[in-house]
């Protein structure tokens, strides 16, 4: 194993006990132990999906971007939808729809995180993901245009590999898919 790929490791193996200790609620010496056991446990016990080269590349910057991004875009879509819930239902602006996105060249875990990621936003749903192309089907509730949640999502999913992506998924966006 090359010594980037253990320091990849290492960090998130770091990264896991973290997250564990945070879910228990508070860092005590058995929360940070539980958390090593686990994190060795995933580490050893389940390979890296394509390899040591395919794994994702942290670029701290372009998750703090992305953090931010989603979360104002997590704020707007809550405005939206209680200002829906509180709007009589005579003055609605529901329009649903369900559009198809495709994302060629994209990973699974790219495709995962999109997904999540849209699920996760008030107003929105993945109800679909067709893994042959592979493609998402997007349920809005404010359909405007298929190419703007076309936009949005593509948007979303390129802001995921420039922050978490692998230097192959970040070089199939950069390639112009």
């Amino acid at each position: 194993m090359r010594a980037r790929s253990l320091v990849g490791r290492s960090l998130f193996g770091a990264w896991l006990v973290a997250l564990w200790t945070f879910l228990w609620g508070g860092i005590t010496l058995a929360n940070v132990l539980g958390g090593v056991v686990v994190a060795v446990v995933l580490l050893v016990a389940l390979p890296r999906p394509g390899g040591v080269e395919e794994g994702p590349v942290v670029a701290p910057l372009a998750l703090v971007g992305l953090i931010g991004w989603f979360a104002g875009q997590l704020v707007a879509a809550t405005v939206a939808v209680a200002a829906e819930v509180l709007r009589p239902p005579s003055r609605s602006k529901v329009r649903p729809g369900v559009v198809r996105v495709d994302l060629p060249g994209a990973s699974d875990g790219v495709v995962t995180a999109v997904a999540n990621a849209i699920t996760l936003t008030p107003g929105t749903l993945t109800i679909e993901v067709k893994p042959e192309v592979p493609s998402l089907y997007v349920h809005v509730m404010h359909l405007d245009t298929p190419e703007a949640v076309r936009s949005d999502v593509l948007e979303l999913e390129r802001r995921i590999v420039a922050a978490v992506g692998s230097r192959s998924s970040r070089q199939v966006l950069e390639d112009g898919r």
